[in-house]
């Protein structure tokens, strides 16, 4: 690729670089100056994290060649800090508005700001929401940072004092706020590592299919490749409660997104091209998309087997025959009799689709094997002790050998909790000699490889008496797996245990499976397990309160737990 010969201003301080004709600005800002405050989680200019001024203007970094900056002024939002220690009004206010939580928009959302500002000192509400508007948030709301912004434009915006020293109930400062609003927080996407590899994914598109014939030597032959894997290459099983998930494909690959191999390269460019030169032959199968199919006697097995490997046998495992990774059962007096006591009996059903959690900063993890056999994982998990426990249960590794540091998460949600990216990472690490390595998810594979909410059904039968008195309830709840149990199981259990809402229900039974299907899998969500089968619930008792001619809170009132009662687990209200 040729290169050209650019000067440009950054943050006032002028440099004379060459670069690829085809590096973008964002490249070259992040990677090349190490600006880490320049962020994205799209590299398409949807997300706005990379919003910079180019010349006053403000501009999606990732949507401008470097070589179109020749000559140009470019202030990322380290330009707002005034001097080192002290904030500016605007990065103050975000502190004191509580318009920072992961805090990984936040230099672009400054930037952003800090234009409109300079362009209509005096904007309108209306004007700072359609100024921000290219800057996506996935943690506050937005109202805090829009609050924020209109004070420091209408003048009335006055810094709080410091708190004193804190105490329960009273004010603290946030010990992050300074370091989100600077930039100079450091998130795992921003770590760069010494002799540095880039790895790359590449992945089935179909949701179920044999993998007849892998060839990867054109990749391996390819410009700056230190490693290629595929399945073979890594014949360990993953699992927080199942052990139903390969590294990389082996054999079947069981979902569209799942994948089959994997690339450690000098670049990413170089990393990605190599992945594309792997061939892969596919013989489609048939699928299983949909929970009732997958419950019915002959259906086709995602997971054929799968008793044989589970490492926390006695405790959960499929039905034979089956695709139900695991069946939580409540159940307490008896329905029938409930049912009988009855005036009427009412049945309806509840769907949730799945939810992508899209944390801003997608998944990363940077994996270093040493050569005394010690790991070193830098990485974007939740959940860094699950992490390290289930990576060394993998490996056969004691935990000491192991260390997982997590710096700032770019979001989160419940779908960085457990363990991801970070095996794969490793065995390319130690393909590559042990040279670090660090793969980050494009946000296509956010979608279509790394986990998401489960899909639910929720079937919800209900007997009540003419006066709005509940006597019975059944309650059957098929979450959608997807091709792996992972966090699903915990759900799944979670939901049974709140299965009948906050309600005094003499006879209740309640039924959670979850379920294998050849899709994304599932995972845990903000509060998972409850919210969603609440949500049935309460849809179901305004239905019945208004099929009964009932006001759906004297419904709610007249059957709500109350002290000494017990809910369906059975323990003393």
């Amino acid at each position: 690729m040729s290169v050209r010969t650019i000067t440009l201003t950054v943050n006032g301080e002028t440099s004379t670089l060459e670069v690829p004709v085809g590096m973008t600005l964002h490249q070259l800002l992040s990677e090349g100056l190490h600006h880490h405050e320049v962020k994205s989680g799209c590299y398409i200019g949807e997300c706005g994290l990379g919003t910079i001024r180019l010349n006053g203007r403000p501009v999606n970094s990732c949507l401008v060649f470097a070589v179109e900056a020749d000559g140009a002024a470019i202030e990322t939002s380290a330009a707002e800090t005034p001097e080192p220690g002290r904030l500016s009004d605007l990065q103050q206010a975000f502190v004191d508005f509580g318009a920072v939580q992961c805090g990984f928009c936040t230099p672009g959302m400054l930037v952003s700001a800090r234009a409109l500002l300079a362009r209509t000192p005096k904007p309108t509400r209306a004007e700072i929401v359609e100024a921000l508007a290219g800057n996506y948030c996935r943690c506050t709301g937005y109202e805090p940072i829009v609050n924020a912004v209109e004070a420091v434009a209408n003048g009335t915006y006055v810094p709080k004092p410091a708190p004193p020293a804190p105490y329960v109930g009273g004010e603290a400062n946030r010990l992050d706020g300074p370091a989100k609003v600077t930039g100079a927080a450091t998130f795992a996407h921003d770590v760069v590592v010494p002799g540095m590899l880039i790895g790359r994914l590449l992945v089935s598109p179909h949701a179920k299919a044999r993998i007849k014939r892998i060839d990867v030597s054109k990749a391996k032959a390819m410009p700056g490749v230190k490693a290629v894997l595929t399945g073979e290459d890594v014949p360990w099983k993953l699992g927080l409660y199942m052990e139903d998930k390969d590294i990389l494909a082996r054999g079947i690959v069981h979902h569209q997104g799942e994948a089959v191999a994997a690339v450690a390269a000098e670049t990413w460019l170089q990393a990605k091209l190599a992945t594309l030169a792997i061939e892969v032959e596919y013989e489609p199968l048939e699928p299983v998309l949909d929970v009732h199919e997958a419950m019915k006697d002959g259906a086709p097995q995602v997971h054929p087997g799968l008793a044989e490997y589970s490492w926390m046998k006695g405790v959960f495992f499929p039905q034979p025959g089956h695709n139900v990774a695991h069946h939580q059962k409540i159940r307490k007096g008896d329905t029938a009799k409930g049912m009988a006591e009855a005036d009427r009996v009412f049945e309806f059903r509840f769907t949730n689709p799945p939810v992508q959690h899209v944390p801003m900063e997608t998944h990363t993890a940077i994996v270093t094997a040493r050569p005394d056999g010690e790991v070193e994982i830098v990485t974007s998990a939740q959940s860094p002790f699950t992490v390290r426990h289930l990576f060394c249960h993998t490996f056969g590794l004691p935990l000491h050998k192991v260390r997982v540091r997590v710096p700032y998460v770019g979001g989160g949600f419940g779908g960085k909790a457990g363990i991801h990216l970070e095996p794969l990472v490793y065995c390319l690490s130690k393909a590559a000699g042990g040279r670090p390595v660090k793969l980050a998810a494009t946000r296509e594979e956010e979608f279509n490889t790394l986990p998401s909410r489960q899909g639910l059904e929720s079937i919800v039968r209900t007997g009540v008496t003419k006066d709005g008195r509940i006597t019975a309830l059944e309650a059957t709840y098929l979450w959608d797996a997807g091709a792996f149990a992972d966090y699903g199981v915990n759900v799944g259990r979670a939901a049974a245990y709140s299965g009948a809402g906050p309600y005094a229900i003499p006879h209740c039974k309640v039924d959670s499976k979850v379920v294998y299907t050849n899709k994304i899998h599932g995972t845990a969500y903000r509060g998972f397990g409850h919210l969603e089968v609440l949500w049935g619930i309460e849809r179901n008792m305004d239905l019945v309160a208004r099929a009964l001619g009932m006001d759906p809170y004297e419904f709610r009132r007249k059957n709500l737990l109350r002290v000494g009662e017990t809910p369906i687990t059975g323990e003393p209200f």
